[in-house]
C-alpha cells in the first residue's frame, strides 16, 4: 500500500488546451467516421489533437505534450492505446507532473473506460468535456492505481488487468481468429462473442483446443492455489457498473484476485456466477476457487499473460510479483 502518488496538478490554466489523442484505427473508432468526428469536435473547441496509433510515435508526441505542461489528455481508443499510455506514464521520473486522463472507449472491449463511465455516446461525453475544461468547471475525478508486474531481470510492467490460464489463451485464439483469413466478418462485432462460444461450447463437451497451464499462485494472507489453471485474473478495477465483476467480495487490499483451477468443484455450472462475484461459501481453495483482495501475488510457471489485452511473454521458472503502484487521476465525462 506504500505506492507512489502522482505530483498534485496545478489548477489548470485558461491558455492550456486540453489535448485528444485519438487512436482512427481502434476497433470502434475506426466505424461510422467517429474518429473524424472527434478530431473535428475537438478543434472546434481549440483542444490539441494527435491522431495516431499505440507505437513509438504515440510517446514522443505525448513526451512533447508533456513539456509543455498539458495537463488535461482525453483519449478516444482501445485499450490497447489506453495502455501504452498509462504505461509511460508510470515509467516518467519520479516527482514529474501526471496529467488527469479521461478514458472514452474506442476499442472492441473498452474495459478500462467502462470503469470510468467511458462508454456510450462518445461524442456527447466528448463534447461535455471540451465545454468543461473550456469553461474551468470541475470536472468529478477518480483515483486509480494501476497493477505493477515484476520479474527480474525485465523491466517493470503497468496497467489495470491481467488474464492468464486459459483466459489468456482465449484472448491470444481470439487475436489469432480475427487476423486469420482477413474477412470482414472476423473483425466485425460479433466475431468474437461467436468465437469465445464456440470454445466455451468444446470445452464443455471436453473438446476444447485449450489446455489449463501448470502455475502456482500465492497471495499471502488470502491463500495459495496450485495446478493447472482454467482462470488467473488480477486488476485494480472496481467494475461498479454492469454485471461482469468476477472477483469474491473478501479481504482487503488494492488487488483483486481470482484463480481457479482446472478441477474446480462444478467449474461450469458455476461460471455464471463467478462471472458476476457470486462466491458462495463452498467455492473456496480447498474445491479449487481463490477469490478477494490482497495487496501482494507472487505466481510461479506463468509462461505468458495478457496485460489490458496486450501479450507479453514470461519465464515460467522465475517468480513473478504483482502489487499496487502509481496512482492515476481519472475524470468521469
Amino acid at each position: 500500500m506504500n505506492a507512489p502518488l502522482a505530483a498534485p496538478l496545478a489548477p489548470p490554466e485558461a491558455e492550456l488546451p486540453a489535448c485528444l489523442i485519438v487512436n482512427p484505427k481502434s476497433f470502434r473508432a475506426s466505424r461510422g467516421g467517429l474518429a473524424a468526428r472527434a478530431v473535428a469536435l475537438a478543434k472546434s473547441y481549440g483542444a490539441d489533437v494527435l491522431e495516431i496509433d499505440a507505437g513509438f510515435g504515440l510517446l514522443k508526441a505525448l513526451d512533447e505534450r508533456l513539456a509543455r505542461g498539458i495537463r488535461r489528455i482525453f483519449v478516444l481508443a482501445g485499450d490497447g492505446t489506453m495502455h501504452a499510455i498509462v504505461e509511460h506514464l508510470a515509467r516518467l521520473p519520479a516527482g514529474s507532473l501526471v496529467p488527469e486522463l479521461m478514458l472514452l472507449g474506442g476499442g472492441r472491449t473498452n474495459l478500462t473506460a467502462a470503469e470510468f463511465d467511458g462508454n456510450g455516446d462518445l461524442l456527447k461525453k466528448l463534447e461535455s468535456a471540451l465545454a468543461r475544461h473550456r469553461d474551468g468547471r470541475a470536472f468529478e475525478i477518480e483515483g486509480r492505481r494501476l497493477l505493477v508486474l515484476e520479474q527480474e531481470p525485465a523491466p517493470a510492467r503497468h496497467g489495470f488487468f491481467i488474464a492468464a490460464g486459459l483466459v489468456d489463451e482465449a484472448i491470444r485464439e481470439c487475436h489469432d481468429y480475427q487476423q486469420g483469413d482477413g474477412s470482414s466478418f472476423r473483425k466485425g462485432p460479433f466475431a468474437t462473442p461467436i468465437h469465445l462460444a464456440k470454445m466455451a461450447l468444446l470445452g464443455l463437451i471436453g473438446r476444447g483446443p485449450l489446455k489449463s497451464p501448470q502455475m502456482s499462485i500465492d497471495a499471502g494472507e488470502r491463500g495459495s492455489l496450485a495446478g493447472p489453471m482454467r482462470i488467473v485474473l488480477l486488476t485494480t478495477l472496481e467494475h461498479r457498473k454492469g454485471l461482469f465483476d468476477p472477483y469474491a467480495k473478501r479481504g482487503q487490499g488494492t488487488l483483486r484476485l481470482t484463480a481457479i483451477t482446472a478441477g474446480a468443484l462444478a467449474f461450469w455450472t458455476c461460471l455464471a456466477l463467478v462471472a458476476t462475484g457470486r462466491f458462495f461459501e463452498f467455492m473456496n481453495i480447498r474445491r479449487g476457487y481463490l477469490s478477494g483482495r490482497c495487496d501482494r501475488v507472487e505466481v510461479m510457471g506463468l509462461r505468458h499473460y495478457a496485460l489490458d489485452g496486450e501479450e507479453f511473454e514470461a519465464d515460467p521458472s522465475r517468480p513473478v510479483i504483482i502489487s499496487s503502484g502509481l496512482q492515476l487521476s481519472f475524470l468521469r465525462p
